[in-house]
């Protein structure tokens, strides 16, 4: 049990996590247990009040003041792999921040995640489901899915995924995951930090490999709505980190995104189809 500042990690960092790679991490003012008493049995509850994003208490939504209870139930007792359920209940009650109450959701879920050996290869796996809903005080009403496939394989040092994520929307309300390490999703450009009202779908492909010490990462991106079913646009991602030393480790990270400009519906999300370039060098030292 902790109680107090702390970082809170949940899964693959989908809906709660730290953005561990910014210089200023994601943090929760929280009371956090953890219990794992039952054979292959983990259960983690969390009660936050207090979310310090990587904006900083002085930026707008900088501080998320909230009553949210955190419930993650995993078991690992499968041989193919593990099973999570999770109850999210995200009770915003920052009055100062517009449209706060807006973003208190409910999000249930299960997913499931596992590897399995074939041959001279490992075959990866995971599939997920949630529903988000209007939770608290929120003054709307609606009931959006979350959605994840992803296959791929793990062969001659070189990893293969195929995959597709989608958070609905209706044109009106889309599923939010607000507390997530949301640049590990949907494209290193950052353009889906906030899902756009008519939702997300991405069908993406990603291939890594170590090669002379230096990690290489490479992904493709494209993305389309939910709601009406048109083209966001697409995006190349490209990484390659090498570890120096005990002390000194070195990462190169390129993000291209092209948006669709011929969609019907592009004078809906003009920001979303503007065209973006990120290039990011990094320097780590641990002492």
């Amino acid at each position: 049990m902790k109680l107090g500042r702390q970082v809170i990690i949940l899964d693959n960092q989908r809906f709660v996590g730290s953005v561990g790679w910014r210089q200023n991490e994601q943090s929760f003012n929280a009371f956090h247990a953890v219990n794992k008493s039952l054979p292959n049995t983990q259960v983690t509850y969390a009660f936050v009040n207090d979310a310090n994003r990587i904006t900083g208490d002085d930026a707008a939504n900088g501080d998320l003041r909230m009553n949210t209870s955190l419930i993650n139930l995993a078991y690992s007792g499968f041989s193919a792999g593990t099973l999570v359920g999770y109850d999210y209940l995200m009770d915003n009650d920052n009055q100062t921040l517009p449209g706060v109450p807006a973003a208190s959701t409910q999000t249930l879920g299960l997913r499931f995640v596992g590897k399995y050996p074939l041959n001279s290869a490992t075959l990866l796996y995971t599939a997920e489901y949630a529903n988000q809903s209007d939770y608290a005080d929120n003054p709307l009403s609606y009931d959006e899915t979350y959605a994840l496939g992803e296959f791929g394989a793990l062969m001659s040092g070189i990893t293969a995924k195929l995959g597709y994520e989608k958070l609905g929307g209706d044109g009106t309300v889309s599923v939010q995951t607000p507390l997530a390490t949301l640049h590990a999703f949907n494209g290193w450009a950052d353009k889906f930090l906030t899902t756009p009202k008519d939702g997300l779908e991405d069908v993406y492909v990603s291939v890594g490999k170590k090669l002379y010490g230096v990690e290489l990462l490479a992904s493709y991106h494209d993305y389309s709505s939910d709601n009406l079913d048109y083209d966001y646009g697409t995006e190349l991602d490209f990484s390659a980190g090498m570890k120096i030393n005990k002390s000194l480790s070195l990462l190169l990270k390129y993000a291209n995104f092209s948006g669709d400009k011929n969609t019907t519906n592009v004078t809906k999300n003009l920001a979303v189809t503007k065209d973006v370039e990120k290039l990011w060098l990094q320097a780590d030292v641990t002492f």
